[in-house]
């Protein structure tokens, strides 16, 4: 077998492709339910023209506190407070090239897959921002959500786990439909048998399995891209532990103790923590809104390099915000946001009335929360 511009082909053969690698990711998160749309932004910001950022207003609630009606008494009045969320368009491009020659010794239009692959792949794109920004609100030293962060251990689940995670809900906990884990996660709650599989009663009245799982009656959404932290530390151990894996550093780098001895702490060994987050997910936790832009998708041709070379460009810009969180524009510092600002804790605020004191927007009202799952020694 040879290998041409990244394709394996048979020299001898040139055997046709028949069949494309399956995608290692699932993608179950972006497409859970949790977004809204709302077709009105597209109206404010239209294909193609526009800006690069809106500010979304709120009417807040009826306040303020009653006097007595007793003849003597004014009456004072309240004004309704309004709020505002920042709100940043998200713009992304990607092209793929394939090479006319790699088509005619394979005999596979390659590009034709590529098209055929498009939706599958921003769905993917859209799934890592989504997780990005999810990561940023929950980070637990600077998070607008860190208190809806609850911390959790791995090794010893139990049924109050789900209970204690919702609590910054309060009487809004009903408004969580979903969560979202990694397989890993999942596979405890099996284990530590907390979750109930979803079955169904066929035409015979017997009761097949779905492959769905429910953890307090919500829907388990089993994606392993909501993947987990990994982090390092020095070990407080003042002797090895059995079953417990320690690591040594140099520079950057942390290698696996094959045969630990002595004290851990003062030998500098490190232990190894994964957290993994479970998210609780409202069915309006994200808006989302394409916007388009003036061409966004076409095909370009450059014939007469490397015998012939065919591209096909995509662009889009969309809106991808949590409820009740704005984006501050002051944390973009080009014309569209990078990954990098969308995972900065910093980047995001409550929604807010604005002003020197701002009111902001009630935690429970906001269809989100957090469970990290810690697992160390590993």
């Amino acid at each position: 077998m040879g290998k041409f511009d990244e394709k394996q082909f048979n020299e001898l053969v040139f055997r046709r492709y028949m069949t494309t690698i399956e995608n290692p990711r699932v993608n179950r998160l972006i497409k859970a339910g949790i977004f809204v749309i709302d077709p009105k932004l597209a109206n404010v910001l239209p294909d193609g023209v526009g800006g690069n950022y809106m500010q979304e207003n709120f009417v807040g609630r009826l306040a303020g506190t009653d006097v007595l009606y007793d003849g003597s008494t004014n009456i004072t009045a309240d004004t309704l407070d309004t709020y505002k969320r920042g709100m940043v368009v998200i713009g992304k491009a990607r092209a793929f090239k394939e090479e006319d020659f790699t088509e005619s010794i394979t005999g596979k239009d390659f590009m034709s897959n590529v098209a055929e692959q498009l939706v599958e792949y921003q769905d993917q794109k859209h799934q890592d921002i989504m997780l990005l920004i999810l990561k940023a609100l929950f980070d637990k030293s600077n998070g607008v959500l860190k208190d809806k962060r609850v911390e959790k251990s791995l090794a010893s689940m139990s049924a109050t786990d789900i209970i204690d995670g919702l609590k910054a809900q309060g009487d809004k906990s009903g408004n969580i439909r979903a969560v979202a884990m990694h397989s890993v996660v999942l596979a405890e709650l099996k284990k530590a048998n907390l979750v109930n599989n979803v079955k169904f009663i066929d035409k015979d009245g017997i009761a097949r399995d779905l492959g769905l799982y429910t953890w307090d009656g919500r829907e388990i959404i089993e994606d392993d891209s909501v993947a987990p932290e990994e982090s390092y530390a020095i070990s407080a151990d003042t002797s090895v532990q059995a079953g417990k894996v320690y690591y040594t550093k140099s520079g950057d780098v942390y290698t696996k103790v094959a045969s630990p001895t002595g004290n851990p702490h003062t030998s500098s060994y490190y232990e190894r923590t994964l957290a993994y987050p479970v998210y609780l997910l409202g069915s309006n936790a994200f808006t989302w809104q394409p916007l388009g832009v003036k061409v966004p998708l076409e095909m370009w041709r450059q014939p007469l390099t490397n015998g012939g070379q065919t591209y096909l460009i995509n662009r889009e810009r969309y809106f991808m915000q949590p409820y009740g969180v704005g984006f501050k524009s002051s944390a973009m510092s080009g014309k569209a946001p990078t990954d990098t600002e969308l995972a900065t804790a910093s980047s995001w605020e409550l929604v807010n009335t604005g002003g020197v004191s701002p009111k902001t927007i009630e935690l429970k009202t906001i269809p989100l929360a957090c469970i990290v799952f810690s697992i160390s020694g590993i």
